[in-house]
């Protein structure tokens, strides 16, 4: 599926910017989860091209790029997505092939049947009723 130009600009712009501070990120991964009309972003996570996780990103002057990305990957989840059972997911950007994937799932009710009968006239009979 083809991304509008606007969003397309917006992310290219973040990703020069993250490649420049830490050239070694390969893939984005933002989590997801919520369910009862509550949503919750999980975290972001950056990777190197081993899978990697890179853990310095944290600092105060990082932030608007984080920031930047965490807006911008939300842009790709599902709409309503925390409604009723709700759902969960990943959306992984490739920042070297400029490629969004999200792997989402619905939590959803299942029923079983499982019926019961009860023969009153039985026991009005056995019992003398």
């Amino acid at each position: 599926m083809k991304v509008d130009k606007e969003r397309a600009e917006a992310l290219l712009h973040l990703v020069r910017k993250l490649r420049k501070k830490y050239p070694e990120v390969q893939t984005v991964e933002f989590e997801y989860s919520g369910s009862g009309d509550s949503g919750d972003t999980m975290s972001l996570i950056l990777m190197d091209k081993t899978g990697a996780v890179i853990e310095d990103y944290c600092n105060e002057k990082d932030q608007d790029i984080i920031r930047g990305l965490e807006d911008r990957l939300y842009d790709f989840v599902p709409c309503g997505y925390e409604n009723n059972e709700g759902g969960y997911g990943t959306v992984t950007l490739d920042v070297v092939k400029m490629f969004i994937k999200n792997d989402h799932y619905d939590y959803v009710t299942s029923e079983e049947y499982n019926p019961t009968s009860y023969d009153i006239a039985e026991t009005i009979e056995e019992e003398g009723l």
